[in-house]
């Protein structure tokens, strides 16, 4: 019994943990609003990993787990794409890697 009652507790400390993640990058999305489309496009996926992390960890669930890290996956091809479009524009003098800027 006690066993399980510390992974009980382990979960909703892993969730907890998550969830702060989750509000963090919450405020990033926010932030990454003014900036341009792929980086909002990079922040959104990784909130909606963190929420679906979370929930897969407090309710120990596999499933939503699982999606949770499907999502995080998914969204690494965005990143690299980002990280891409910053390190090649120096190179060339100009935007090679449109990135959509969201500034008025």
């Amino acid at each position: 019994m006690l066993g399980i009652y510390n992974a009980n507790l382990l979960n909703a400390a892993g969730a907890a943990s998550v969830v702060m993640s989750g509000v963090l990058t919450f405020y990033f999305v926010i932030a990454s609003l003014r900036t341009d489309m792929v980086l909002v496009a990079v922040l959104t996926p990784i909130f909606i990993s963190l929420v679906l992390l979370a929930i897969g960890a407090g309710a120990s669930t596999t499933g939503v787990t699982r999606a949770g890290g499907w999502v995080a996956l998914a969204l690494v091809v965005l990143a690299w794409y980002h990280a891409d479009a910053d390190v090649i524009a120096p190179t060339f003098g100009r935007p090679v890697l449109p990135r959509n800027s969201l500034r008025r």
